[in-house]
């Protein structure tokens, strides 16, 4: 799978994407939760959801970025 990744670039730029706009939601949650939810048990679950989306956003986005460097790396000095 990783070696059929690594033959196209748009597809990993798609990873990529993906990843950031699940860390972006991620981080509205925990905004949203933060300024106007009353402290409750809805509010701490509300975060942990926040959390966990920006987290395996995060980890995509840096999966497609260390796919990104290594693909960049495997056609260094061929020829387009």
């Amino acid at each position: 799978m990783i070696k059929t990744l690594l033959n196209d670039t748009r597809k990993i730029l798609k990873l990529y994407g993906l990843g950031a706009i699940l860390f972006f939601i991620g981080v509205g949650f925990m905004q949203w939760a933060d300024g106007l939810l009353p402290p409750s048990l809805q509010q701490e679950l509300v975060m942990l959801l926040g959390l966990s989306l920006a987290v395996v956003g995060f980890s995509t986005a840096m999966l497609g970025q260390c796919l990104l460097i290594v693909q960049r790396f495997k056609n260094m000095g061929k020829k387009p």
